[in-house]
């Protein structure tokens, strides 16, 4: 799909929610959100999982938070590993 087609298509999803009446244009707005949130709890989800299989393999290593940190799902996944190191 172009990014021409793509723009079309989210200018008729928009153009469809603002025919509708005020309450229901929170409709999909909530539900964007919600799923939204499901993916993060998600991927916060997979970090923890993958940090106490790295806890349980001995695959982490020692060092301060602030040379671990770059970003993301990343982030979670470092600090919890830095904190369940003595698992």
């Amino acid at each position: 799909m172009t990014q021409t087609e793509k723009i079309s298509i989210f200018q008729k999803v928009i153009d469809t929610i603002e025919a509708l009446s005020p309450e229901e244009q929170n409709m999909p707005i909530d539900l964007i959100q919600n799923r939204l949130k499901q993916q993060h709890r998600d991927e916060i989800l997979k970090a923890v999982t993958e940090s106490e299989k790295d806890c349980e393999t001995g695959n982490v290593r020692r060092g301060t938070v602030s040379c671990r940190l770059d970003g993301g799902v990343r982030q979670v996944k470092t600090l919890i590993t830095l904190e369940t190191q003595s698992c």
